[in-house]
């Protein structure tokens, strides 16, 4: 008898949870409950970043990934399916000063001054660390890694040599052991000066703006299969 009436409060108990909890989430409006789902889908990828990097971050209901502290950086994070992790390429903005120091030098003996903006592309490889140093970024692809970035190189060089040029720089470059998609954008004086020296950000691909330009993705097979793209830029004095 007393198992009975046991068994019988502890109903009617769970009833009354089983109830209010319902209730509870019955009270919120269905675009709200789908909102909360979607993005609770995603947070995985917000937990990485600041698991990762020991930052601030925050995340849309898309799961796009925000840094608090550089809010105008965009980069991608996302979750590989083949590899089973997430990945990043936030570790590139990070070290785009070393990139370019480390590149700098070789592009400069080739181009002569030149301006180099460091761009993130596809996802740095998943063993990378808020501790990953530039080194290791440049030489992951060239190591069989995923490649993690874009380097554009801008120079006012002869155009005439633009062949010639092409082949020492990514020579030196994989003589380095480096690799990364690499793109050379020919201009004149007057357009180079106003080409800001923040290098992370890539200048406004205008054709009026260049001679030509060309892209080579040193990290493949086809590094040597590149096309010059003629621009319209003429001599004449720009005017705004």
């Amino acid at each position: 008898m007393r198992y009975r009436k046991c068994f019988a409060i502890f109903a009617v108990s769970l009833l009354l949870v089983l109830t209010t909890g319902c209730r509870h989430t019955e009270d919120k409006p269905l675009w709200e409950r789908l909102d909360e789902a979607q993005y609770n889908r995603y947070k995985p990828r917000l937990d990485h970043m600041i698991e990762k990097y020991g930052e601030e971050f925050t995340m849309d209901n898309y799961g796009t990934v925000f840094s608090v502290e550089h809010p105008d950086w965009s980069f991608h994070v996302k979750y590989l399916e083949q590899k089973g992790c997430i990945v990043d390429n936030y570790i590139v903005f990070l070290r785009r000063d070393e990139i370019k120091s480390e590149i700098e030098p070789i592009l400069t003996d080739i181009y002569g001054d030149c301006k180099i903006s460091v761009l993130p592309e596809w996802f740095a490889p998943p063993s990378t660390t808020k501790d990953t140093t530039s080194t290791e970024l440049l030489s992951a692809a060239f190591q069989g890694e995923a490649n993690c970035m874009v380097i554009v190189c801008y120079t006012t060089a002869p155009i005439e040599n633009r062949d010639a040029d092409l082949v020492d720089a990514i020579q030196a470059i994989q003589e380095n052991g480096y690799a990364f998609t690499f793109c050379v954008r020919y201009t004149n004086g007057e357009i180079f000066e106003k080409i800001p020296d923040e290098h992370y950000r890539e200048f406004p691909l205008d054709m009026k703006r260049y001679y030509c330009k060309t892209r080579s993705y040193i990290w493949g097979k086809s590094c040597w299969d590149y096309e010059w793209e003629e621009g319209q830029l003429s001599d004449m004095k720009e005017t705004d």
